[in-house]
């Protein structure tokens, strides 16, 4: 991974299972005026039945676990259908889905804010820091913290 501080979020890397890596994606409905910006790479969460963004506290059982990593989304918006890479804050849609990756066996690549090593991927857990997405590039800012790390 490059040295240079270039948050991207969440980046589909690779598949565990054989075969090429197909980003095997769902839908999920979104809320006609969600607030929150969502963008590629973004980790999100189903509460109420609709997908949201996760919050940075959001890894507790209280507000939910992520399912996945957000791809993208569909909507129409004025009787015209929309596919884009984010989903802007306040947006009122109908018929609009979020593309979420929650592919058990996909793999991902983010950056990470400290030197860390495939042993530490594989020993410790790591909280994710999200910071703000641009909406002219269409893309979340993601990091792992590493001194947040603890084993598990």
């Amino acid at each position: 991974m490059t040295t240079t501080k270039a948050l991207n979020g969440l980046t589909p890397s690779r598949r565990y299972a054989g075969g090429a890596n197909t980003t095997q994606t769902r839908n999920y409905r979104i809320a006609s005026g969600a607030a929150g910006s969502m963008f590629t790479g973004d980790l999100v969460l189903v509460a109420n039945g609709v997908v949201s963004v996760i919050a940075a506290d959001a890894g507790n059982a209280a507000n939910g676990c992520p399912i996945g990593v957000f791809m993208g989304c569909y909507y129409e918006e004025d009787g015209e259908p929309k596919w884009r890479d984010f989903w802007p804050t306040g947006t009122s849609a109908s018929n609009a889905y979020a593309i979420v990756c929650d592919d058990p066996q996909a793999t991902f690549e983010i950056q990470c804010d400290a030197s860390s090593s495939v042993g530490d991927i594989m020993e410790f857990n790591f909280e994710v820091t999200r910071g703000a997405g641009i909406a002219e590039v269409q893309l979340i800012h993601h990091q792992l913290t590493r001194v947040s790390s603890g084993q598990g």
